[in-house]
């Protein structure tokens, strides 16, 4: 399956010119954050043309961001020092959606399914009431039996 956006409209939210090689890289980041949506929705989405836009402007905004910042560099500035970092963990530098990006593509995958989503239901069983006076308990053979059972002279 095939990316949802193009380079080309990733290119219209920089303000600068991706070059040759970032073009590349900025490719291959919108075909892993297409395919990552179609996995956080449970969708498919092979029909890109018909793509629900806010998942497209989800992807082209994510990869942007990344494109702006492509090895994931932490600025620190302290008076007059600067200390700048790279590769910071397993994942620094890598195309990657926010915790709102992501609860966003999954509401818009769950109300494309056409059901409806209630929660957790809990079920009882029922027993139909039955008159029985608050001294009494129902005995078997029909009737009812001065409560307690445990008469004077034994047994029940």
């Amino acid at each position: 399956m095939g990316p949802f956006a193009q380079v080309q409209d990733v290119q219209r939210r920089l303000d600068f010119t991706l070059s040759e090689q970032e073009s590349q890289a900025v490719d291959m980041a919108l075909e892993d954050l297409s395919n990552e949506a179609r996995f956080i929705a449970g969708r498919e989405w092979s029909d890109v043309d018909n793509l629900p836009n806010p998942v497209r402007n989800t992807v082209i905004k994510a990869v942007a961001r990344w494109a702006r910042n492509m090895n994931g560099y932490v600025l620190s500035r302290a008076g007059d020092e600067a200390l700048q970092w790279a590769n910071l963990g397993d994942e620094a530098g890598a195309a990657e959606f926010t915790d709102k990006e992501i609860k966003l593509i999954r509401a818009v995958g769950d109300a494309r399914t056409g059901h409806s989503f209630f929660g957790s239901v809990e079920t009882y069983a029922y027993i139909a009431p039955r008159q029985v006076d608050d001294h009494y308990v129902p005995v078997d053979g029909g009737g009812l039996k001065p409560f307690p059972f445990n008469q004077p002279g034994g047994g029940w």
